[in-house]
C-alpha cells in the first residue's frame, strides 16, 4: 500500500490508500463466509427456539391431558417412591388433593398385608430392572375404604440412562372386579346346584327303589333282605341292621343285618333304653353318633366290627315303635341333616312295608284258615245232607203210614192226633233244609242245573200263596197281578223255591203281623215280583252281605236273628242261573 502527497486543488493534501487486490478480495471472501454462518446460526438458533416452544406447548398440552383425565389416576414418582405430581383422577379414585399427597411415599395406598410383605418396595424394583410392572389387587384410599386396581408403575429414564423416576397409572375395576366375582360366584352356585340336583335325583332314585321294595306283596323275611340292600345303596354305608319289637314288647330283636349278619344268626336282644338301638327306640327320635362310644354299643358283634360312626331312627306306625333301624360306617362319618332325614323317609315306608307283610301274612294264614274251614263246612254239609236224606226219607214214610192208619183207624186221641201231625210238619220242614243243604252243595260245586220249560208265574205265585197262607194267624197274604197271566222260561220247581223263600222271609220278620203283598207285572221283556212287609225291615249295615250264605245278620237282637241264613242265598243263585237279578 502506498501513501500519496500531493495539494489538492483545495489545498489540501489527499490520502489515498492503495491496496492490493488479492488482500482485499481474500477478506471480502471471508467476510461473506462469516456472515453465511451467522445467517445459518440464527436460523438454528429459530428453529431451536421454535422447537423448545413446540416441547413447552407439548409438555403443557400433556400436563393439561393428564391433569384433567378422571377415570385414571396418573401420577410421577421420584427413585425413591416419592410422589412428585398429582392429577384430577387420582384425586377422584383415591380422595387426597395434590396438596395432601405430594411429597408422600406410594406405600400409603397398599392394605397392611401388602405392606407386610414389602410388596411397594418390590414393585419399584421389578419396574426398574423390567421397565414397567402391571397389578392387579386391593388399594386404600384416603377414607381408609379398599378398591380393586389395576396398576401399571413404569420406569423413566433420561438421555444418560439414568432413572428420574416412576409414572404410575391406576384404574379403579372394582364394579368390573365385583362383576366378575359375581359372575364367578354364579358359576360356582349353578355348579354347586347341578351337583346337588344329580345328588337329589340319585337320592330319589334310590328312594323309589326302596319304595318299591316296599310295596312288594312278599314275606317278611325276604322283605327285610331286599331292604338291607335299598338302605345300604341310598346312604352309601358299610352296615344295616334292621331290628323289630319282641312280642312283649320289651326288648328289640335283630332280624335283618348287612355287613353284621352274626347278630341275626346269634339271636342278639337290646333291651329297650338300654345301648344305641334301645335309646332311639325309646325316645323315638334319631340318633347320630359321629364317633361310637363303646359304652353306648351293647351288641358285641357291633363293638367287634370296628363301626366308627352310627345313624339310627325307629320305626314307627301311627306314632307307635315297632322297631329301628340303623347303618353304620367303618370311617368316621358325620351324618348330616340331609342323611337323618332320607334315612327317616325310608324308616317311613319300611314300617309300612313291615306292617302290610305282617298283615298280609295275618291275612294269608286267616285266608288259608277261612278256605280249610270252607271245604270242611261243604263237606259236612254234602256229607250230612246225603248221610240224613236216607234216615229222614224213612222217617217221613213211616209217619205218613202213621197218619194214614190213625185216620183210618179214628182211633187216635186228639192230642197224639196233633203230635202225629206236627212230626210230619217238622219232618218236611227238616226234609226241606237237607233240600236245600244238597242245593248249597251243587251250586258250590257248580253242578245246580236249571231244567228250562214255559212257566206261568202268575198263577205259580198263587199256589204259593194258597198254601201258605192257611197256616198264617197275624199275617194277611196279598197277591196284586197286573195281568192274568205272565209267562216266562225257567225251572218251575226252582221258581216256587224262590218265591216260598222270599215269602218265608217276610213272614219271619214280620213278627207282629200285617199284610204282605205279592205284585206281579211285566218290565219289558222280564217278569218283576215285588214283596213288601210291614216288618223291621233289613239294617243298613247287612244290605251287602244279606245274600251270602250263612249269613244271618251282625246287626239287631239276638231273637231277631232266625234261621241258617241260606234262604236268601239260594234266592239270589237261583234267579242268577235265570238271567234274573234280585
Amino acid at each position: 500500500m502506498q501513501r500519496s502527497n500531493k495539494t489538492s486543488c483545495s489545498g489540501q493534501v489527499p490520502t489515498r490508500i492503495v491496496v492490493k487486490t488479492e488482500i482485499y478480495d481474500t477478506f471480502n471472501s471471508r467476510l461473506s463466509l462469516l456472515r453465511s454462518h451467522l445467517t445459518e446460526l440464527e436460523e438454528l438458533l429459530a428453529g431451536y427456539r421454535q422447537a423448545e416452544q413446540a416441547v413447552r406447548e407439548s409438555e403443557e398440552r400433556f400436563r393439561l391431558l393428564v391433569e384433567q383425565v378422571q377415570d385414571y389416576a396418573i401420577f410421577m414418582l421420584d427413585p425413591q417412591g416419592y410422589i412428585v405430581s398429582w392429577n384430577a383422577g387420582a384425586h377422584r379414585i383415591k380422595g387426597y388433593t395434590a396438596d395432601e399427597i405430594i411429597g408422600s411415599h406410594f406405600s400409603r395406598f397398599y392394605p397392611p398385608d401388602a405392606l407386610g410383605e414389602g410388596k411397594p418396595e418390590r414393585e419399584l424394583v421389578e419396574a426398574r430392572a423390567q421397565g414397567r410392572v402391571e397389578d392387579e389387587n386391593w388399594r386404600v384410599r384416603k377414607d381408609g375404604s379398599q378398591f380393586w386396581a389395576n396398576v401399571v408403575i413404569t420406569a423413566l429414564h433420561g438421555a444418560d440412562g439414568e432413572l428420574r423416576g416412576f409414572a404410575k397409572v391406576t384404574r379403579d375395576l372394582t364394579e368390573r372386579k365385583r362383576a366378575a366375582d359375581e359372575r364367578e360366584q354364579l358359576l360356582l352356585r349353578e355348579q354347586q346346584a347341578r351337583v346337588e340336583v344329580e345328588r337329589l335325583a340319585t337320592q330319589i332314585q334310590r328312594l323309589q327303589r326302596l319304595t318299591d321294595a316296599t310295596l312288594a306283596q312278599i314275606t317278611l323275611d325276604d322283605l327285610l333282605h331286599v331292604l338291607l340292600d335299598r338302605l345300604s345303596e341310598l346312604l352309601v354305608v358299610d352296615t344295616v341292621a334292621i331290628l323289630l319289637l319282641t312280642e312283649d314288647g320289651t326288648a328289640l330283636s335283630v332280624r335283618a343285618a348287612k355287613g353284621l349278619e352274626e347278630e341275626v344268626s346269634q339271636n342278639v336282644v337290646i333291651p329297650l333304653g338300654a345301648g344305641f338301638a334301645g335309646r332311639i327306640a325309646a325316645e323315638r327320635q334319631p340318633v347320630v353318633l359321629p364317633e361310637v362310644d363303646p359304652a353306648m354299643i351293647i351288641s358285641p358283634v357291633l363293638r367287634s366290627k370296628g363301626v366308627r360312626s352310627l345313624l339310627g331312627v325307629p320305626l314307627l306306625v301311627e306314632g307307635r315303635v315297632i322297631g329301628v333301624v340303623h347303618v353304620g360306617t367303618l370311617a368316621p362319618r358325620s351324618f348330616p341333616d340331609d342323611d337323618v332325614q332320607l334315612l327317616r323317609l325310608g324308616a317311613d315306608r319300611i314300617a309300612l312295608a313291615i306292617e302290610h307283610a305282617r298283615l298280609f301274612a295275618a291275612e294269608q294264614a286267616a285266608h288259608r284258615r277261612a278256605e280249610e274251614a270252607l271245604h270242611l263246612r261243604e263237606q259236612f254239609l254234602s256229607l250230612a245232607s246225603h248221610e240224613l236224606k236216607t234216615p229222614l226219607t224213612t222217617l217221613m214214610g213211616n209217619l205218613e203210614v202213621l197218619e194214614r192208619r190213625s185216620v183210618k183207624a179214628a182211633q187216635l186221641p186228639e192230642r197224639e192226633q196233633q203230635l202225629l201231625r206236627i212230626s210230619i210238619e217238622q219232618a218236611k220242614r227238616l226234609n226241606q233244609l237237607v233240600n236245600m243243604l244238597l242245593d248249597i252243595s251243587r251250586i258250590q260245586q257248580g253242578r245246580l242245573t236249571i231244567e228250562r220249560q214255559p212257566v206261568e208265574v202268575v198263577s205259580l205265585v198263587r199256589q204259593v200263596v194258597e198254601a201258605i197262607r192257611p197256616r198264617l194267624q197275624q199275617h194277611r197274604l196279598e197277591l196284586l197281578a197286573h195281568a192274568p197271566q205272565l209267562f216266562i222260561t225257567g225251572d218251575a220247581l226252582r221258581l216256587r223255591q224262590v218265591i216260598e223263600n222270599v215269602v218265608e222271609n217276610a213272614i219271619i220278620f214280620s213278627p207282629n203281623g200285617g199284610r204282605i203283598t205279592l205284585e206281579v207285572e211285566q218290565r219289558d221283556r222280564n217278569v218283576r215280583l215285588v214283596v213288601r212287609d210291614q216288618g223291621m225291615g233289613i239294617p243298613a249295615a247287612d244290605l251287602p252281605r244279606i245274600f251270602e250264605s250263612f249269613y244271618t245278620g251282625a246287626t239287631g237282637s239276638h231273637e231277631h236273628r232266625v234261621g241258617m241264613g241260606i234262604g236268601l242265598y239260594m234266592v239270589k243263585e237261583i234267579v242268577t242261573l235265570h238271567g234274573g237279578t234280585v
